[in-house]
């Protein structure tokens, strides 16, 4: 299974690492039991060449916009946590191209979901519209 973790500038240092864990330590396990045929093949990408994190660290990224359509694509938490400060990352060039890349997506059969604050991102999509959904 093909994933992408769509990481945005400024994107949550944990809220990333925390999906590369989950889906590393999956793929451990089901090596070690013998089911490697169901690994999931992790990719973090981007909208743009460059993606720091909240903290500064440079996120190695591939594009996006250059490689097959996902089976999976993640939002990871932005480093946005007060009401003005997310409505402001909202509102940046990256975060709407990540929302029409992601409606692209979708409308093409990838499933698409977010952590966290990325939550907001992928509502900016419509995508969500008339569907239940929460944030941590």
């Amino acid at each position: 299974m093909r994933i992408y973790l769509l990481a945005l500038n400024e994107v949550i240092d944990t809220g990333l690492t925390t999906l590369l864990d989950t889906f590393g330590t999956a793929n451990d396990l089901a090596e070690s039991a013998g089911t490697s045929s169901t690994r999931f093949n992790v990719t973090v990408v981007g909208v743009r060449s460059r993606v720091h994190t909240s903290h500064g660290l440079s996120v190695p990224v591939r594009s996006a916009t250059r490689l097959a359509r996902p089976d999976v694509a993640l939002v990871p938490a932005l480093g946005a946590k007060m009401p003005e400060t997310l409505r402001v990352a909202l509102e940046r060039r990256d975060v709407t191209d990540a929302q029409a890349l992601l409606r692209r997506w979708s409308d093409s059969g990838t499933l698409v979901g977010a952590a966290c604050t990325g939550t907001f991102v992928l509502a900016g999509t419509s995508l969500l519209n008339g569907q239940n959904a929460t944030t941590s």
